[in-house]
C-alpha cells in the first residue's frame, strides 16, 4: 500500500482521535481495519499507537493507593482534555 498521505494530516488526526476506542476494542471492526491498514502505511501513527498501548499497561498496573492526590489530579485533568478534544 502506498503512502497516500502526509504523516500529521487530517486522516491521521483522526485517526489518533479513536485510538482510545481502538485499545479498548469499542470499534466496529470495519473501522478497525482502517485503522489497521493505516497504521501499517504509516510508521508516525504506528509509533503513537505503540506508545499509547505502552502508556495504557503501565498506568493499568498502579494501584490507586500509589497515586499521589497531585498527580491523580494531574491525570484526571490531562484525560478530561484528551476526552474533550476528542468530542470535538
Amino acid at each position: 500500500m502506498s503512502h497516500a498521505h502526509q504523516p500529521g494530516s487530517e486522516h491521521c488526526r483522526e485517526l489518533l482521535a479513536r485510538l482510545s476506542d481502538y485499545i479498548d476494542g469499542e470499534l466496529a471492526a470495519e473501522f478497525c481495519e482502517q485503522i489497521e491498514l493505516h497504521l501499517a502505511d504509516c510508521p508516525p501513527c504506528a509509533a503513537f499507537l505503540s506508545s499509547l498501548e505502552r502508556t495504557v499497561a503501565w498506568l493499568g498496573d498502579l494501584s490507586e493507593e500509589s497515586l499521589s492526590n497531585d498527580l491523580r489530579e494531574d491525570l484526571e485533568r490531562c484525560l478530561a482534555g484528551i476526552r474533550s478534544q476528542q468530542r470535538n
